[in-house]
């Protein structure tokens, strides 16, 4: 891998939150730059599904079930800060 593209790679991968870097055969920089994105995508997407769900199970009283869902929006996106704050609402009026 050229010296240019290493460190496009590295400095690219510093900017996205995942959990692994997708650096391993990825040669060229549009390669490595869409593979981070698209799996990036996927991971927001999902959490962003089970944060809605939670939402939909607050509102309808199942805050059980709520804080199952985000917890699993936790566990894909760590950062995800609405997940753990609607989590920690859910929690303290269960009195947990």
């Amino acid at each position: 891998m050229p010296r240019v593209t290493t460190a496009f790679a590295a400095a690219f991968a510093l900017f996205l939150p995942i959990g692994r870097p997708l650096l391993v055969m990825l040669t060229p920089a549009i390669g490595i730059g869409s593979g981070l994105l698209t799996t990036h995508a996927a991971y927001a997407q999902n959490a962003i599904d089970l944060y809605n769900s939670g939402i939909d199970k607050s509102e309808s009283g199942n805050l059980e079930g709520a804080i199952a869902d985000w917890t699993k929006a936790i566990e894909i996106y760590p950062r995800f800060t609405y997940a753990y704050y609607n989590r920690a609402i859910a929690k303290h009026e269960l009195q947990d």
